[in-house]
């Protein structure tokens, strides 16, 4: 048999050293599996409601929260921040760190109207960046289970009786439900007395026992409460659900949308990363189960706007809204 050759042998085992030490070397520079990846998100995501539990925002708020866990796959946890009118809530948004990790959703009015109603605002529109619509908003206008009112025709002709005496609630300031109504008020010749409510739920509780005579609030109110009696809707078309409440429209009264509409926001400066995936987790949530039966419950339309169209109609209806409030005579605070 023939010896190896003990130079051959030791170059061999320095070629197979190299071989190794390259592979090594190059597994190293290989990307690694998704899951061990630093992708966003790494834990859980707080979503920001202005409005208290119950509420249109809220019921809808938790099903977008829902849908969200679903798509992202972590934990999505809802704060109910109250008062002022909802601006509490998303001012806290706007000081959020912009990581992602801190969401907001609801109405626009705290982005369109009430920066202009308040001196030393704390945000403005441009803090945050507007991920997607969900949903349109229907508002109404509606009396109590022991009212003498049983028409919006009913409500007016009072009012012009009794000048200011008529107590009007509302869950905020210059909500858009109370710039709907007084709208109409101003429409009709007639004013109210408002009286606003830190939540929607003690605004109801005064109306059902008589304290105010009417309310602004959300269509949602209808489903909490089915003894109260709607005057009207401030929206495009009735309600499937409420085919015989007829519309301020209808009545003499050519108002459609309202800012009526719900979406999700995020402080403005989020990482690329976090940006695309809760632009295309939003756009999943109003395909969701969750959603369509928060949208039936609250009678909010599921209305889908992307990013960019969502900015755009928030920014518009921020321009359109300017007139009217001066016109309304609401005066900053």
């Amino acid at each position: 048999m023939e010896l190896a050759n003990p130079r051959n042998a030791r170059g061999a085992r320095r070629r197979a050293l190299a071989a190794a030490a390259a592979f090594a070397l190059g597994a190293a520079t290989l990307p690694l599996p998704a899951a061990a990846q630093d992708t966003y998100p790494l834990r859980a995501i707080n979503l920001v409601i202005p409005f208290d539990p119950g509420s249109q925002p809220d019921l809808l708020g938790r099903a977008v929260a829902e849908s969200l866990r679903q798509s992202l796959g972590r934990p999505v946890v809802v704060q109910n921040r109250v008062g002022a009118a909802g601006t509490i809530a998303v001012e806290s948004v706007a000081r959020a760190a912009p990581d992602g990790y801190t969401v907001g959703f609801g109405p626009p009015g705290q982005f369109t109207v009430l920066p202009r109603l308040r001196k030393n605002f704390p945000y403005a529109i441009d803090d945050f960046e507007f991920l997607c619509q969900t949903n349109e908003a229907v508002f109404l206008i509606a009396a109590g289970p022991n009212s003498p009112y049983s028409t919006l025709k009913d409500l007016l002709e009072a009012a012009r009786r009794a000048p200011g005496r008529i107590n009007l609630g509302t869950a905020g300031h210059a909500t858009s439900p109370h710039l709907a109504a007084e709208w109409i008020a101003q429409h009709a010749g007639v004013t109210f007395n408002t009286v606003p409510f830190k939540t929607a739920s003690d605004m109801m509780i005064q109306l059902a026992n008589g304290s105010i005579d009417i309310m602004a609030s959300t269509a949602t109110a209808l489903a909490t409460r089915p003894d109260f009696k709607p005057l009207a809707l401030i929206a495009d078309e009735r309600l499937a659900k409420y085919p015989s409440v007829p519309t301020a429209r209808e009545q003499g009264f050519p108002l459609e949308s309202f800012g009526a509409m719900m979406g999700l926001y995020a402080p403005r400066g989020l990482p690329a990363e976090a940006s695309r995936a809760l632009r295309s987790a939003c756009a999943k949530v109003v395909d969701s189960p969750a959603l369509r039966q928060a949208s039936e419950i609250t009678s909010s339309p599921i209305r889908h706007l992307d990013a960019e169209a969502y900015a755009a109609r928030i920014r518009s209806e921020s321009r359109e809204l300017e007139p009217l409030i001066r016109k309304l005579g609401l005066l900053p605070q």
